[in-house]
């Protein structure tokens, strides 16, 4: 047999048979591949009784023209007397038509689901394990809680003692922290206001600027928007008039009739005249709309400039304001008070140095109680660590048992959809099937007899209504010999149909038990399916003058 691949060549299948050993008589039939590339050239692929590769040669097989063995047994290859069995169903075509694997991910998600759910009995004795050390791990919590508090309070009192600003006497000025900070503030503002006024003095005077704004408005105002269109359409006009006049041929630019010369210069003059009035006249709107643009930016900037004048002007008087206030209204400059409270603040800091001497002994007892408490609070870490670890190691297993049961819920809810997807592919390919089987048959029969054909999803049996007696029954029952083989040979051809294309199909005795007249129909039609490309047709009947290519073997005396 020699057919077209998928990979575009071309390939040769032999059927080879052997004599068998003495204590068998059946022959022994081999299959060898060869690629085919040229008219004398072939070449060895694989062989089924080479070194043991049936199954690399079935594998190959299935790469060069999508044929597996289980398609091949059901629809590409059918063999002498079984092509009608396939009308009570085949358990195969789950597999054939791709959907085992949501049955087999069913029953996967069902066992996985129980495995998680068997796990999961152990969750109860965990949770009440879990709630106990809660109750203990709290119980020591508070304790060491306590205890890290009053630490705190010790290590706060250390912390003070110990702080050169805190030792000492408090400063005689309370507020000379929030003195320095409003006297910076102040000195900020200063400088915002003198760079805020050079910014507003470059703009220049306001009412200039309203004066030149207002000036573009009122002018752009009495602008007539038309006269610069007029303008530009009478320049064309002129131009086109100069033009033809150049040429010598002056003609309407309107009706395209000719024009006395004389009157072609005087109309020319008259435009240029009127053209010049226009120029006069007419005013750039856009220009004077560009540099209002410009003014209003810089009116709107001066604005801003104003604004940010008065702001910082406002802020410096605040600063000042809340100086005077800490100063109780000395009249003094600023800058004086400020050298004044800095000298008050180096004093102080010497008074302070003199009171952290003292400091030193409190601190000392403060430290002894300090050790005391953090003694006490690493007992109660270690056991709190080891509390904490068993919390861990539950609070783990806790995590990992209710996730289990979660799971456990989601693979039901997987497995149900995947029974729901089989179910849905079964319905699907079988009424898919069913309208490809009736249409096949009907092409292929002389008298169609069956009025429609339907599909069981669950065992894909045939079941038929006859068009006599509209019942549905099984094709098995409500069919004879001849009938059945052709209907079953419908259901096969479908198959390729649907499972295909191949790149042929082998028919072993498809006219047998069918009388002359059913015989040569099917004859004639088979090949006009355009099921596969190649159709392989074996029979021992006459075949007449279908199909147009055959090979006749005779038994030689």
């Amino acid at each position: 047999m020699v057919f077209s691949a998928r990979d575009g060549k071309t390939y040769k299948l032999q059927r080879l048979h052997q004599m068998p050993a003495r204590a068998k008589s059946r022959l022994i039939g081999h299959f060898t591949l060869k690629e085919i590339v040229g008219p004398e050239d072939e070449r060895y692929v694989l062989s089924s009784d080479f070194q043991d590769h049936e199954d690399a040669l079935a594998k190959k097989l299935a790469e060069i023209t999508g044929i597996t063995r289980r398609i091949l047994h059901l629809a590409v290859h059918v063999r002498q007397g079984e092509i009608a069995q396939i009308l009570d169903g085949d358990a195969r075509l789950d597999i054939a038509l791709g959907i085992t694997a949501a049955g087999t991910s069913n029953e996967e998600m069902r066992a996985l689901a129980l495995t998680d759910e068997e796990a999961a009995e152990a969750l109860p004795a965990v949770e009440a394990s879990f709630g106990h050390l809660e109750r203990e791990r709290n119980t020591s919590s508070t304790d060491e809680s306590a205890a890290t508090k009053r630490l705190e309070e010790l290590r706060a009192e250390a912390t003070r003692l110990g702080a050169v600003g805190a030792l000492g006497a408090e400063p005689a000025v309370d507020d000379d922290a929030g003195f320095v900070r409003a006297f910076e503030a102040w000195r900020d503002a200063t400088a915002s206001v003198t760079r805020a006024e050079a910014t507003l003095a470059a703009y220049g005077e306001g009412a200039t600027l309203g004066a030149e704004k207002a000036e573009l408005e009122a002018a752009i105002a009495s602008a007539r928007p038309d006269d610069l269109q007029k303008l530009a359409d009478l320049r064309a006009r002129i131009a086109r008039r100069a033009a033809l006049i150049a040429a010598g041929e002056p003609v309407c630019e309107h009706c395209g009739s000719t024009i006395n010369p004389v009157q072609a210069e005087k109309d020319l003059a008259a435009w240029r005249k009127e053209a010049a009035a226009l120029e006069a006249s007419a005013i750039d709107v856009p220009e004077l709309r560009g540099q209002l643009r410009e003014v209003s930016r810089r009116v709107a900037d001066r604005g801003v400039a104003a604004s940010t004048l008065e702001r910082v002007t406002a802020t410096r008087k605040r600063s000042e304001a809340g100086i005077r206030a800490i100063v109780d209204g000395d009249p003094r400059e600023l800058a004086v008070i400020a050298a004044e409270r800095r000298a008050e603040r180096e004093r102080q800091t010497l008074e302070r140095a003199t009171a952290r001497a003292r400091a030193e002994a409190k601190l000392e007892g403060v430290e002894a109680a300090i050790d005391e408490i953090e003694a006490r609070i690493t007992a109660q870490e270690r056991r709190g660590a080891e509390l904490e670890r068993e919390h861990a190691r539950l609070s783990d297993e806790l995590d990992r048992l209710r996730r289990r049961v979660r799971r456990a819920a989601d693979l039901r809810v997987l497995a149900g959809a995947f029974k729901e997807l089989q179910e849905q592919l079964r319905t699907r390919a079988a009424s898919e099937l069913a309208e490809s089987t009736f249409a096949i048959h009907k092409a292929l029969s002389v008298d169609h007899e069956i009025e429609s054909i339907e599909i069981d999803p669950t065992r894909y049996q045939v079941l038929v209504t006859s068009a006599s007696t509209k019942q549905v029954m099984p094709a098995s029952l409500a069919q004879g010999g001849g009938h059945r083989l052709l209907l079953g040979l419908a259901f096969r051809l479908a198959l390729v149909k649907r499972l295909g294309p191949f790149p042929f199909m082998l028919l072993d005795e498809p006219t047998y038990g069918l009388d002359e007249r059913h015989r040569k129909a099917l004859l004639e039609r088979i090949t006009k399916l355009g099921s596969s490309e190649q159709i392989l047709l074996v029979t021992h009947q006459d075949m007449g003058h279908e199909p147009d290519s055959k090979l006749s073997i005779e038994r030689q005396p």
